[in-house]
């Protein structure tokens, strides 16, 4: 239990540091890069982060609470698709959002993004310890968006099929 205690700490003080870096910066998260990306908005949200939208097709059963408790106190969440038509005309005039995965960096057009993918192995109280490290990684240094998350179907319609 006191080890507990005192990895709940380390990670609280983590967040304060972060947050000293990040302020206010706007956070959008994606369901590929963490299993429970509501539980993940909702850790952030909790803390003072400014998390605006989270990047899902369905919410999972393990979910279900997280998804519940920001309905209630964080009205102001967006829930975005990933996958129907609508996106493909999203404003992606977002440079100076801090994305949570790669789909949430592509539809925010930003370089500033956590590049990991189902969580990287990041679980528990140090694995939140990494994701926030990667955050302060992500804001501080821009990636290659367009080399890291590569375009698919670039120049087709939409059915490929078709052509």
């Amino acid at each position: 239990e006191e080890y507990a205690d005192n990895l709940e700490k380390e990670l609280e003080a983590k967040v304060d540091e972060v947050k000293a870096v990040i302020k206010d910066t706007e956070i959008s998260i994606d369901y590929t890069a963490y299993p429970r990306p509501l539980e993940l908005a909702k850790f952030l949200l909790d803390r003072g982060f400014n998390v605006s939208s989270v990047y899902l097709d369905g919410i999972s059963p393990e979910d279900e609470e997280a998804y519940n408790y920001l309905v209630e106190n964080f009205g102001d969440l967006t829930l975005k698709s990933t996958i129907h038509p609508e996106g493909r005309v999203v404003d992606r005039d977002n440079a100076n959002v801090l994305a949570i995965g790669q789909k949430a960096a592509w539809f925010n057009n930003t370089h500033h993004f956590v590049n990991i993918i189902e969580g990287d192995g990041c679980m528990g109280f140090k694995g939140l310890m990494n994701i926030l490290d990667m955050m302060v990684e992500a804001y501080n240094e821009e990636k290659d968006l367009d080399d890291i998350v590569p375009r698919k179907a670039v120049g087709l319609c939409s059915n490929c099929g078709i052509v």
